[in-house]
């Protein structure tokens, strides 16, 4: 079956996601627009800003049930415990207005165009990258000239 010209099996392996098994269906929408082989990794979070939260885990069946049968094991969370296992994401690689660039600036170079929305004046920027070591989330990257 081909979709949208392609065979899955030549399409696929070019929206792979690092070394793992996702995809994006982003990059397949706006047609390879996304470098794909750059995924930021948790080394590079800032991760200071971050509260440490423990995963939270659902009950499981019992092993003997799980022996006798085919139903699920892991049976899920609470949509309360969910919503807190959700808040545990880190958002790696997009900006949520953190303003933390935007504070920490000496140069006064970042310049806030609405919600969530920044630009570099480079007319100012001196290229300290302090904005880049505070962005937790690696949103931020230096360029070399």
């Amino acid at each position: 079956m081909r979709a949208n010209g392609y065979a899955p099996g030549e399409i696929l392996p070019a929206l792979r996601l690092g070394a793992g098994n996702a995809f994006s269906f982003r990059a397949y929408r706006e047609n390879g627009r996304i470098d794909l082989k750059r995924v930021v990794q948790y080394a590079e979070l800032n991760t200071l800003l971050y509260r440490k939260a423990p995963a939270l885990r659902g009950p499981r069946s019992a092993t003997a049930a799980r022996q006798r049968n085919f139903l699920e094991v892991n049976r899920g969370l609470p949509r309360a415990s969910a919503v807190e296992e959700a808040k545990r994401c880190f958002s790696c690689g997009r900006c949520t207005g953190c303003d933390l660039c935007f504070f920490f600036c000496p140069d006064v170079s970042i310049v806030r165009e609405g919600d969530r929305a920044y630009r570099v004046e480079k007319d100012y920027c001196k290229g300290c990258g302090i904005c880049a070591t505070m962005c937790p989330r690696r949103v931020i990257e230096m360029e070399t000239r």
